[in-house]
């Protein structure tokens, strides 16, 4: 009997393994935890070292009715190193009977996450919620970059549960001239170029007493606010106090910022820049631009707003002469000079030109002829020193006009039997002004009975030359 059993048991199986390899195989099941979704709406650009900064609203979605259960935690908590919520989020519920027992959250962990219980269940599918008010602090370590965010339903799955909130960036201005015109050294009141301070974001020029200063400094030796005190104007609604510091010196202006902005950035323009410039070997002038110490969110920059250069009067010869070697009360040509602006030769500056040829000197006095537009010497004809080789005038009235001009006429020449034949040339000096060029050519010595020109073949073998007790003109 026992040996029919088994034989009884074995048929048995063999027939449950036969059914189990021709009936298809039951579907695995498995059970995931209920999923909502988040999504931030409006994400910020936010400050580093800055607080009270909003950043993007959080909403989240149910897929169900019901996904939430009741007692449920929602958590909000912010990953980045130095950020904290400057104030509790809000919970905004929709209608369909979701609700949290205090919309305001409960902030744990130094103030970096936030918190709600849920009290009611939703009853209708694709139910939200809208997480608001969430403002932030940021202390100076943090880094540029995302500000992100940690969320957590208790046995709910959250789609996107890492979300950016915020972008840090350094809090900064960049600031430009807008022209770089040249001016003169030794000239007062000249305009250099308005130079515009614009934030790299809303909200970067603080308003806060002692912290609001906008600082214009001239770090190039000689130069310094004229006067007039330069003006500012603003962008947007960025607004500045009517006060503005000068110092006794003249070179910083400070300006104070009245009122920062908010959804637009801004510009202060300052114009109306005029310079003092001394007697400097400088090229330009810088001017920096900073926070002035107060941490007004200003980023230190230098900006060049004015070239500088002497001013420089251009000489020109007219009617260059061929002079003899050993002759005397010999013409030569005349020289013109040539202002670049109204008054570049001030009253009480001294004009010479001085004959730096051996052998060579000048015959008489040089005149010189003014033109109409105020500028005069204090007597037409030159004073004559240093053996007669300097010929000199004292200015007695500057120009009013731009590009006046003054020529210096009836210059005669004695020249020596010593003196060399070639260029003679003059070197013109003015007080304080630059002379371009500064050395002419106003004749040519030669020796008695050679011609500049070439000789002239009159038939094979015969040539002349000019009369030699004349000289050519040229």
């Amino acid at each position: 009997m026992a040996h029919i059993g088994q034989h009884k048991f074995l048929s048995v199986f063999l027939v449950i393994a036969l059914l189990m390899s021709i009936i298809p195989a039951w579907p695995t099941v498995s059970f995931a935890a209920p999923v909502v979704t988040a999504e931030v709406i409006g994400e910020k650009d936010v400050l580093i070292g800055r607080d009270n900064q909003p950043a993007g609203e959080i909403k989240l979605t149910e897929p169900d009715t019901a996904t939430v259960a009741v007692d449920s935690t929602i958590t909000v908590e912010l990953l980045t190193n130095g950020v904290t919520f400057a104030d509790a989020p809000v919970i905004e519920t929709s209608t369909a009977g979701f609700d949290v027992e205090s919309a305001e959250a409960t902030l744990t962990s130094g103030n970096t996450m936030a918190s709600w219980t849920v009290s009611d269940t939703s009853t209708a599918g694709d139910t939200t919620l809208t997480i608001t008010g969430v403002v932030l602090d940021l202390d100076g370590t943090v880094d540029v970059g995302n500000i992100n965010a940690l969320i957590k339903i208790r046995d709910v799955t959250v789609e996107e549960e890492t979300v950016t909130v915020a972008r840090a960036f350094e809090p900064g201005t960049s600031s430009e001239a807008l022209a770089v015109p040249k001016l003169l050294t030794n000239k007062n009141n000249q305009p250099a170029g308005d130079i515009h301070i614009t934030e790299d974001l809303p909200g970067v020029l603080l308003s806060d007493p002692d912290k609001n200063l906008v600082k214009l400094e001239i770090l190039t030796e000689g130069v310094a606010f004229s006067e007039a005190t330069p003006t500012a104007s603003t962008t947007g609604n960025l607004s500045l106090e009517d006060t503005v510091t000068v110092t006794s010196n003249r070179k910083s202006v400070t300006f104070y910022v009245a009122e920062s902005t908010t959804e637009t950035s801004g510009t202060i323009e300052v114009s109306g820049i005029h310079y003092d410039v001394a007697d400097t070997t400088e090229t330009t002038v810088s001017v920096e631009i900073s926070d002035g110490g107060s941490g007004s969110g200003v980023t230190k920059e230098t900006v060049v707003n004015a070239t500088l250069a002497a001013p420089a009067v251009t000489a020109e010869v007219i009617g260059k002469k061929d002079v003899l070697i050993g002759r005397d009360n010999q013409p030569a040509g005349e020289i013109k000079l040539t202002e670049p602006e109204t008054a570049t030769i001030e009253a009480g500056k001294e004009i010479s030109i001085t004959i730096d040829k051996p052998g060579v000197s000048f015959a008489k006095s040089p005149t010189i002829e003014t033109s109409t537009a105020g500028l005069d010497v204090e007597s037409a004809e030159a004073t004559l020193t240093s053996g007669n080789t300097t010929a000199s005038w004292v200015v007695s009235e500057a120009s009013t006009e731009t590009g006046t001009s003054l020529t210096i006429k009836d210059i005669a020449l004695n020249l020596a039997s010593t003196a060399t034949a070639g260029d003679i040339d003059v070197e013109i000096v003015i007080d304080s002004v630059a002379v371009e060029p500064d050395t002419v050519t106003i004749a040519r010595a030669v020796f008695p009975g050679v011609s500049s020109g070439p000789p002239v073949v009159v038939a094979p073998g015969i040539i002349t030359l000019p009369f030699p007790d004349v000289p050519a003109s040229h």
